[in-house]
């Protein structure tokens, strides 16, 4: 999973359209231009050269980079990779610094042989002559070499700056205007400036001709996809291909229309290339083999295709393979890389349907073979990494997160022996259930598993705990002040610690920091109340170099305090540690705003607008990425949970519109933004805000609620309608007040009858709005927000005899997900899907 977030923060950085291609020049030792050194015997692998062509880019223009990489040993070399880093966050990067590309070499490469490994098309989006390639062959030492000092080599490249404006063939805004193209692969520069721009080609084809159409992403900020049709009758909305190639039935005119597949982009980064090219001349390529022929639809699968007069560059597709035919809509596989007219490798990409493909291999030109049945995707065995909380208590149900792999309706999940509830999918890789109140205190498997066989265990997954006094805390609540520590310079650690019931206060709760295996020493808690949570006084350290240490909190060291669990009470968490830098004052986030500042969604698709500064200023290097994370409220564990965090995203990508999927959780959710500048400095604080989704049904177990969250100003009006659709919810409202005394609005009729209360809001603040299951139910639930309306009555409807009221609310109304511990991270790994619009 950290592979996985690595790689999306490289693809990012770089045109979508990019192409891995492997070059190969292996040469015998004879003929190799630089000689053995004598007396070593065994390979010696270096970077020999990395050529960028243009060597001076222009900000808008692509640019291929060519690594050359020689065993200038004396002993063959077998099984290595090499990794290319474009304007890296490490400058020289380490083993952890995420690569823009990487390539395998594991044949036989005699001493004296050489390989190019070139990548393309990479554009650079900022002037200057600060940007750096390195190229690290065998970084991770998996060729016994008699030197691995020599493994790397870096350039300065120089980027000059030309403004992109609209492009040479605007207006081309709507079919009428729509200018035409050259069939002969002479390539047209775009863009998608404005910002949802779109443009319109149209070119004259021939019968029993094949076109090969390709819009290439240029920008960064470039995913071109367009429609083809014979007029321009072309149905919305767009997103067919970028690729395709195009067999003609009739001669006359086609057009084409583009637009970006994405909402939000820079539009000066929104460059593309277009080329249209007519068959005339070359062979269809033969499709033998493609090895494996199968894999699971949630991961990337990596093939090789062999045949014969494969050409470059190839185009490779799946197509599915229906009533023995090979059909439509194709995919275009990643980085189909030519190794030579009989051999090529390329990417099956997550997220395709089960079910059987074809092959498809396009030459330029546009002739085609094909393999029918040549790959299955498999939907596979449940395959579980994590559940999110690890533990709650006996007395309340807990919404549970199960994050892996191969997740798909109709999968059973099992806490022991005991099915959880409401398991919903809410993606091939996360999954979400509940488990229900009454369980025996224990440490518990989570199973997951399909009726048709195979399944997988994640031992001692979960705790529940006795209902009783315990200290526990969460990796993300372990602080680091600053957030990324110096070498050489001090930094402050701290814990936040949660307690979970008590009768009495209790004062200087120990804890003790290790780090690496070796003891920092002891801070504490001064004054800790029953159901509290408090941070610890802050512990300095000084990092002694850069790199990762393991840094331990353990609550209560030495077991004085009495507890439910003493197996709860060791906090882990991974700190990075930078070399001193010239900027050493961190960004912050200025603002947050979802969906346009909604309170209320009906639909998990939102999108997050933020504001950061690199402050203070001057001398800053400017905000380069946001983080963003999710969070829902506990019950069972009485926490606030990440549930979803973005890893660290573009500044450019993800501060204008930037879509989230919301957890398909119906209630309060928060979300918290971070910022890093491009010295690697994190903000101290993140920017929070919260919003209320409410789907078109939710589910609640018995004893449990469901939070909701609107805020009122003296005198508005607030309608809340709660309709079972089967069991039995009730509704309560409590005002901000009801501490002093207020009692909360409450509606809480027998069986399906329909709960509403309706009031003017007595005084101002957040007014929390529950759904609690009396039994297990099946609801829908609507609140309306009006500017004034008359007082009405607490309102208690009729059949309520016997029900119980709660004394308080299930969360206190103003608790929220701690954000003022200084430094707090969230070391979550979540799987990514990558998707490439080139």
């Amino acid at each position: 999973m950290m592979r996985a977030l690595r790689a999306f923060a490289a693809a990012l950085a770089v045109s979508l359209g990019a192409t891995a291609i492997l070059f190969f020049a292996v040469r015998a030792a004879a003929q190799a231009l630089s000689p053995a050194r004598p007396g070593l015997s065994a390979p010696d692998l270096v970077i020999e050269d990395i050529a960028l062509n243009p060597p001076n880019p222009h900000t808008y223009e692509p640019a291929w980079i060519t690594v050359t990489v020689r065993n200038r040993g004396d002993d063959s070399a077998s099984g290595f990779r090499t990794y290319l880093y474009v304007d890296p966050l490490d400058r020289p990067p380490t083993t952890t610094t995420p690569y823009t590309t990487r390539w395998g070499y594991f044949v036989t490469f005699p001493p004296g042989a050489s390989i190019k490994l070139s990548y393309g098309e990479y554009t650079f989006t900022e002037q200057g002559c600060n940007h750096v390639v390195y190229a690290w062959v065998d970084r991770d030492n998996q060729a016994a070499e008699g030197d691995e000092s020599n493994n790397t080599r870096a350039i300065t490249v120089c980027v000059e700056h030309e403004a992109v404006g609209a492009d040479d063939y605007e207006p081309d805004d709507a079919c009428a205007q729509a200018r035409e193209i050259s069939t002969d692969g002479t390539s047209q520069i775009h863009n998608f400036n404005p910002l949802a721009d779109v443009d319109w080609v149209r070119f004259y084809a021939t019968e029993g001709t094949t076109y090969t159409i390709a819009a290439a992403g240029t920008g960064a900020e470039a995913w071109p996809t367009f429609d083809v049709g014979d007029s321009c009758d072309i149905p919305s909305p767009l997103g067919a291909t970028s690729r395709m190639a195009f067999p003609v039935l009739a001669s006359g005119w086609y057009y084409l229309r583009l637009e970006n597949n994405q909402a939000a982009y820079d539009p000066l980064g929104s460059s593309y290339e277009l080329t249209v090219r007519g068959e005339s001349t070359g062979v269809a390529p033969g499709v033998s083999a493609l090895a494996p022929a199968w894999g699971y639809g949630d991961r990337n699968t990596n093939v090789v295709i062999t045949g014969t007069d494969f050409a470059f560059p190839p185009l490779v597709e799946l197509c599915p393979y229906q009533v023995g035919t090979c059909g439509h809509p194709c995919t275009q596989l990643l980085d189909a890389s030519w190794v030579n007219a009989q051999r090529l490798y390329a990417i099956v990409q997550a997220n395709l349907d089960v079910g059987e493909y074809c092959l498809a291999v396009t030459n330029p030109g546009g002739r085609e073979g094909t393999l029918p049945k040549a790959f299955t995707v498999l939907s596979g065995p449940p395959d579980l990494r994590e559940v999110r909380p690890t533990q709650g208590y006996a007395d309340l149900p807990n919404d549970l997160h199960v994050y892996g792999f191969n997740f798909a309706p109709g999968i059973s999940v099992t806490l022991g022996s005991l099915p959880l509830q409401n398991v919903v999918v809410v993606k091939r890789t996360h999954l979400r259930a509940t488990a229900p109140a009454g369980l025996s205190p224990g440490i518990y498997d989570v199973m997951a598993s399909y009726e048709s066989g195979g399944g997988d265990v994640l031992e001692d997954a979960y705790t529940v705990l006795a209902p009783q006094d315990d200290l526990f805390g969460q990796p993300q609540e372990l602080w680091v002040d600053p957030v990324v520590p110096r070498a050489g310079e001090v930094a402050r650690l701290g814990l936040l610690v949660h307690r979970q019931g008590g009768d009495v206060a209790l004062s200087h709760v120990p804890v003790r920091f290790f780090c690496n295996g070796q003891a920092l020493g002891d801070t504490h808690v001064p004054l800790l109340s029953p159901g509290g949570q408090e941070s610890t006084t802050r512990l300095d350290w000084v990092p002694p170099q850069p790199g990762d240490y393991q840094v331990v909190a353990v609550i209560d060291p030495d077991g004085r305090t009495p507890e439910a669990s003493e197996a709860n009470n060791a906090v882990t968490r991974t700190v990075t540690v930078l070399s001193p830098a010239a900027d050493d004052k961190a960004p912050r986030v200025d603002s947050l705003v979802i969906e346009g500042g909604r309170e209320m969604v009906t639909s998990t698709l939102v999108h997050l607008d933020t504001v950061a500064t690199d402050y203070p200023q001057p001398g800053g290097e400017g905000v380069s990425d946001l983080r963003y994370v999710e969070f829902e409220y506990s019950q069972g564990a009485r926490l606030w949970i990440p549930v979803q965090d973005s890893g660290w995203v573009s500044y450019t990508v993800a501060r204008a519109s930037y879509p989230w999927t919301l957890t398909p959780v119906g209630g309060i959710h928060y979300l918290q933004a971070w910022a890093r500048d491009g010295a690697g400095n994190v903000s101290h604080y993140p920017y929070q805000q919260s919003v209320n989704y409410l789907p078109p049904s939710e589910w609640v177990g018995r004893d449990q609620t469901r939070v909701y969250r609107q805020t009122l100003a003296h005198g508005a009006s607030l309608r809340v309608t709660l309709t079972p659709v089967w069991g039995d919810p009730d509704l309560y409202v409590w005002p901000p007040d009801w501490q002093a005394g207020r009692p909360p609005w409450v509606s809480n009729r027998s069986d399906v009858q329909v709960d509403e209360v309706a009031f003017a809001a007595p005084v101002s603040g957040v007014y929390q709005i529950e759904v609690y299951g009396y039994t297990a139910a099946q609801y829908q639930l609507s609140i309306r927000v009006g500017a004034t309306m008359a007082a009405l009555a607490r309102r208690s409807a009729a059949g309520t005899v016997g029900k119980p009221w709660p004394q308080s609310p299930a969360v206190p109304i103003a608790d929220e997900p701690p954000r003022d511990i200084p430094g707090g991270q969230f070391p979550i790994f979540l799987p990514v899907v990558i998707r490439n619009g080139g």
